[in-house]
């Protein structure tokens, strides 16, 4: 089995459009979840209960967006980090600094055996697509 070494270039930045998808994931899903502008007026709204204060629901969702604001703010920038390396990885085979890789050359079986694996994953994608439709 022949093993492929990659340049440094193409491993840095790899590597880098990895850790940045990961923060872009990880700022979605604190929205979604945690940092949801109706659990924030909530937790807004219990501790002013016990402060003698009130807020209308109105008044208690702006607030919330507002301390959120700097989380998506970053998510923003991420994204904009994330387009610059796609750019970047898309150029450099054409500066001549990473080999430009064919996408339609026939993979060696025996280099990635669990090919099977995802021919699986991706049929059960397909099955529950297709329910998901019909």
């Amino acid at each position: 089995m022949k093993t492929v070494k990659y340049s440094k270039t193409y491993r840095v930045l790899h590597w880098a459009i990895a850790i940045t998808f990961l923060l872009l994931l990880i700022t979605i899903f604190l929205r979604l979840t945690w940092m949801n502008k109706y659990n924030m007026a909530e937790i807004i709204q219990t501790y002013l209960s016990g402060t003698d204060q009130m807020l209308t629901q109105e008044q208690l969702i702006v607030l919330a967006k507002k301390i959120r604001q700097p989380m998506w703010d970053w998510h923003i920038y991420m994204g904009y980090v994330l387009v610059g390396l796609f750019s970047l990885r898309f150029t450099l085979p054409f500066l001549g600094t990473m080999k430009l890789q064919n996408p339609l050359k026939p993979v060696n079986k025996t280099k990635i055996p669990e090919m099977g694996v995802y021919r699986f994953l991706r049929m059960c994608c397909g099955v529950f697509n297709y329910r998901a439709y019909n």
